[in-house]
C-alpha cells in the first residue's frame, strides 16, 4: 500500500520529492513565472514567484536566497537561466524554534553536461508539451514503483550507503591527474586554503565522493568544475613566485606514494596461488 504522504495535495516541490536526499540533485530550469494569491489572514492580494523545472509537475517556490543564488550562477537576466542546470540539496532550517528539512540551491553550478536527476513518477508533469521539452533537455524519468501490502515490493529507502549523486558522480574512471590536481592545490594556496579545506567543503555539500581518494590526483575529474566554482570568487592573498616549480614540487611529492601503492598491489597479486 502507498504511504500516507502520497495522499497529500502538494503545490510545490518538497524535500521528500528529491530522488537523492543525501546529495546533489541536478535539475534543468524550464521557466519562471509569477502568480497572485489572496492571503488568508490579511485578505491582501500578494504575488509569489515560481521556478519550473523540466519534467517536474510542481514548481520550486522562489525566495530571496534562491533568487540571489540563481542570479550569481547565470547573471542578472532570467532568460540566461532558462535551460541552465542547478543542483538541489536537502538542508535543515530552524525557524520559530522548529527545525525542518528544506530544499536549498547549491552555490556552485554543476557541469552543464551533467545528467539531470531522474524525476520520480509521482512528481512528473503530465503535460505532453512539457514532457517533450523535458526530453529535449535530456531529463530522465524514474519508472513507477509498485508498492504491495506488507512492504513486499516496496521501494527501498535511499540511505547514504547506496545513495547516488546524479549528475555529480564521477563519469567513468577518468582521474583528476597530476597537472590538474597540482593547479587546484596552487589555486588553494593563493587563497590561503589547503586541500583539507576543499575536502571538508565538498563533504559538507554532499559531494564526498569527489574527494574520497587518498591523494588529489586520484580524485575523479568531475571535481574540477565544482572546485573552480568554489575558489574563483575567493580573494587572492598569496603570490606564488615560481608557479612551475611549485607545481613540480607537488607532483614529485605525490609520485612516490602512488608508486608505492602500485607496488603493494602487485605484491598482493603475487600472493594469489593461481
Amino acid at each position: 500500500m502507498p504511504d500516507w504522504s502520497s495522499f497529500k495535495q502538494k503545490y510545490v516541490i518538497e524535500p521528500d520529492d528529491l530522488p537523492n536526499p543525501h546529495g546533489p540533485n541536478v535539475v534543468v530550469i524550464e521557466s519562471i513565472d509569477s502568480e497572485e494569491y489572496t492571503d488568508i489572514k490579511s485578505k491582501e492580494v500578494r504575488t509569489r514567484h515560481n521556478l519550473y523545472l523540466a519534467g517536474w509537475d510542481k514548481p520550486l517556490r522562489l525566495n530571496n536566497t534562491r533568487v540571489d543564488i540563481i542570479k550569481m550562477l547565470f547573471g542578472p537576466s532570467t532568460e540566461q537561466a532558462i535551460g541552465g542546470k542547478i543542483a538541489l540539496l536537502v538542508g535543515m532550517s530552524n525557524a520559530y524554534g522548529e527545525t525542518r528539512p528544506v530544499i536549498t540551491i547549491h552555490a556552485y553550478s554543476p557541469h552543464q553536461d551533467a545528467e539531470p536527476a531522474p524525476v520520480p513518477d509521482r512528481c512528473a508533469t503530465r503535460s505532453n508539451m512539457r514532457l517533450a521539452q523535458a526530453r529535449e533537455y535530456g531529463v530522465p524519468f524514474a519508472p513507477p514503483q509498485k508498492r504491495l501490502a506488507g512492504g513486499a515490493g516496496a521501494a527501498a529507502p535511499i540511505t547514504p550507503a547506496h545513495a547516488g549523486t546524479p549528475g555529480v558522480a564521477p563519469a567513468g574512471d577518468k582521474k583528476l591527474g597530476f597537472e590538474t590536481a597540482a593547479e587546484i592545490c596552487l589555486l588553494l594556496r593563493e587563497r590561503n586554503r589547503d586541500w583539507a579545506w576543499l575536502k571538508k567543503h565538498m563533504e559538507s555539500g554532499g559531494m564526498a565522493a569527489l574527494v574520497a581518494a587518498e591523494l588529489p590526483p586520484e580524485c575523479p575529474h568531475a571535481l574540477r568544475s565544482p572546485a573552480w566554482a568554489i575558489l574563483k570568487d575567493l580573494p587572492l592573498v598569496n603570490n606564488i613566485q615560481d608557479r612551475d616549480a611549485a607545481k613540480h614540487e607537488l607532483i614529485n611529492r605525490w609520485r612516490p606514494t602512488l608508486a608505492q601503492e602500485a607496488a603493494k598491489v602487485a605484491a598482493e597479486d603475487d600472493d594469489i596461488p593461481f
